[in-house]
């Protein structure tokens, strides 16, 4: 193994200095970087000349994550994904590689491998604790090995141990996951490929760990992506507004690839496909075998007629996030689908608009009723805001759902934010409403917004999502908004099995169902037979009905269902009010253990037993690119457009350093900050000993 060549104690001191005099004008100053090349929002910018060449000809510094390869196989309305991370150690020295990545909020992780040449070490799952130990050992007697973490519900860590110097390794990992179906839009795939940084206010720890993030000029990663689609009817439309892709299409199939010149991991890949005709009102699929059990997921569509006259009055809050993070386009966009909004009122309704950055602001003091004059107002008040200040949405949340709705009213609340919190549970929690007073309507703002929490927050505020990303025009994405929530929709309803033996026949309260989207109810059953499903519900204060059939049989392999089913039941686990209680833990960890899937409190841990590495490992957390047009300056450092809080003391988790640090909880070193300036002077040192080798 090549020794890393040594420096003298005066050379190491000026370096020091040196890498001092660049680390800290990120968050002082537009300049930062190894040649002082400016550089925006208070990223860090290495470039190392010996480093790898970007699609540019830039030699940047060496970040492990090379590639990332999705490939996706969707049968109907469940995805399959497999995922292939290839991890390089560009360094003569050992190396251990941390990558923070997102996920797709409802995605079952059960299959983990690392490749190392020909030999491919299959991961095992295992408490998380356990397989913490496991690794550590592994990683400290310089065995090669994988551990696969969740930090959130779309948040999951990547350690890779004792990557040797010029080294490649391939980690997979697989996960299966239902899309969501809205009537406008048809089938929505999504692959998280960034993260919104986080902003923590002053004194706030945030609950997932937080990235460096850098350009992506500087990490070097790229991403391949291919999606095969078994529609099983004819497809009316296959389309990507955020990407660029090339597809080949039968009459009920397709096959999607990225473009190569849009393999910037900086923005979320979303595909929709639509299916032609009209859907299918209602389905049961099922799976049941020996090892699993048997387990159901009933689709239902309801076929409905509106009429202007069934719309209940509304009291409309709209909450408008202004904080720096939200820069011109995001902030632009989220005004347009706002005034959409205030467009779609009558007389009957009530109105007020807030926004929060560092501080909350209100267009009224209260709801008022949506005269012309008022309306015209509010519009005006909209078209004024421009962004500033740090992410303080508990107190826009507060502010919005101090009172209840006046009697007669059902209050509407529209939420535009890219999300970027450092603790979601805390705004999750605050719009829990047992007395259903409030509909929530969040709406994912930017290139890569906060998806967990968008939708936790849509959840358990009775309610669904929108995401209103940088290229789909506003215009569409509001017209959508505005009609599947203007319109009447089913709620307080309720599903009851008869004659089929399933494991709560019910009635069992479900959630509100919204024009053009579809109910879905997944369970489990231990014996086939035939019987009904009775929907029950209300549409503008009349009650309805729906029956629908429902056949299980003793035997089928449809594996997904009971992946879907999982996800499902974890996720009902972790919104109880005694989420963190030992039997709730314990139940979460007997459902990961039994069916191999990776859970807050189970993990995959996979150890090379056949070769030890020499020397020293250096640890080198990958970064995230920063998504697509974000702006501001995330360091801290105040001003317009900056994302720091004007009140001091708050400040982004965003480069490679600042105060920003956050903790798992676990008893582990997840702090950025080990990455931080120390973890960069690492780099640089790396760097420097290679220029002078």
């Amino acid at each position: 193994m090549h020794s890393m060549p040594s420096l003298t104690l005066g050379g190491v001191s000026a370096l020091l200095c040196a890498a001092f005099a660049l680390v800290a004008p990120a968050h002082a100053t537009s300049y930062a970087g190894l040649d002082e090349r400016p550089a925006t929002g208070g990223e860090l910018r290495f470039a190392d000349p010996d480093g790898h060449p970007d699609d540019a000809g830039n030699r940047t510094l060496g970040f492990p994550l090379r590639l990332t390869r999705v490939h996706a196989d969707i049968v109907g309305a469940v995805a399959e994904v497999e995922v292939e991370q290839i991890f390089e150690n560009p360094y003569e020295v050992p190396i251990e590689a941390v990558y923070v990545f997102p996920v797709s909020v409802d995605a079952a992780v059960n299959a983990y491998s690392i490749e190392i040449g020909e030999r491919v070490i299959v991961g095992e799952i295992r408490q998380r604790a356990e397989a913490r130990e496991i690794y550590e050992r592994a990683r400290d007697s310089g065995r090669t090995a994988g551990l696969l973490e969740e930090d959130q519900r779309n948040v999951f860590v990547q350690h890779i141990a004792n990557i040797a110097p010029r080294e490649t390794i391939t980690v997979r990992f697989r996960y299966v996951e239902r899309l969501k179906y809205a009537h406008a839009t048809g089938y929505s795939f999504v692959y998280p490929l960034t993260m919104t940084p986080r902003y923590l206010g002053p004194g706030e720890t945030a609950t997932s760990r937080q990235p460096p993030f850098v350009e992506p000029t500087v990490s070097g990663a790229r991403v391949a992506i291919e999606v095969e689609i078994d529609g099983g009817m004819p497809l009316r439309k296959v389309e990507s507004f955020t990407h660029r892709i090339d597809f080949t299409r039968g009459e009920t199939s397709a096959r999607v690839v990225i473009d190569r010149s849009d393999s910037v991991p900086n923005k979320d890949f979303v595909l929709r496909y639509h299916p032609a005709g009209e859907q299918t009102l209602s389905t049961v699929l099922s799976h049941k075998d020996e090892a699993l059990g048997g387990y159901y997921a009933l689709m239902v569509q309801p076929k409905l007629t509106f009429r202007e006259g069934d719309i209940t009055p509304r009291e409309v809050i709209i909450l408008i996030d202004r904080s720096g993070s939200m820069g011109i386009d995001p902030l632009g966009r989220s005004k347009a689908v706002a005034e959409m909004i205030l467009d779609s009122l009558t007389p009957r309704d009530r109105i007020n608009v807030l926004t929060f950055a560092s501080e909350t602001r209100r267009f009224l003091p209260g709801p008022q009723w949506a005269t012309g004059a008022v309306v015209e107002q509010a519009r005006d008040f909209v078209r004024g805001l421009s962004a500033s200040g740090g992410t303080e949405l508990d107190d826009g949340l507060r502010a919005a759902l101090a009172h209840p709705p006046e009697d007669g009213l059902v209050r509407m609340v529209y939420i535009f934010t890219d999300g970027g919190v450092g603790d979601d549970d805390a705004a999750i929690d605050l719009v829990r409403d047992p007395d259903g007073h409030n509909r929530l309507f969040p709406v994912g703002v930017g290139a890569a917004p906060n998806r967990h929490l968008i939708d936790r927050l849509a959840e358990e505020g009775h309610g669904f999502p929108t995401y209103l990303d940088l290229w789909e025009p506003a215009e569409e994405v509001g017209d959508r908004l505005v009609r599947a929530t203007q319109w009447p929709y089913l709620t307080d309803l309720t599903v009851e099995f008869l004659d089929v033996d399933v494991e709560d026949a019910g009635p069992f309260r479900v959630p509100d169902v919204y024009a053009g989207r579809p109910l879905v109810v997944t369970g489990r059953y231990d014996r086939g037979g035939t019987g009904r499903a009775v929907i029950r519900g209300y549409r503008a204060g009349e009650r309805v009905g729906l029956v629908v059939p429902v056949e299980l049989p003793e035997e089928r392999e449809n594996r997904p269902v009971a992946y879907v089913w999982l996800k499902d039941e974890i996720n009902r686990l972790q919104a109880r009010p005694d989420a963190d209680s030992s039997e709730v833990v314990e139940r979460i960890t007997t459902l990961g253990l039994n069916f191999s899937v990776v859970t807050p409190y189970t993990s995959f841990v996979a150890v090379d037993d056949g070769r030890v590495v020499d020397g020293n490992s250096v640890r080198v957390e990958q970064p995230q690119e920063t998504p697509a047009g974000t702006s501001g300056n995330p360091s801290g450092s105040g001003g317009s457009g900056s994302g720091s809080s004007s009140g001091g003391g708050g400040g982004w988790s965003w480069g490679f350093g600042g105060g920003s640090s956050s903790d798992s909880g676990d008893d582990d070193d997840y702090a950025t900050g080990d990455f931080g300036l120390f973890g960069g002077l690492w780099l640089l040192l790396l760097a420097a000993a290679r220029r002078r080798g």
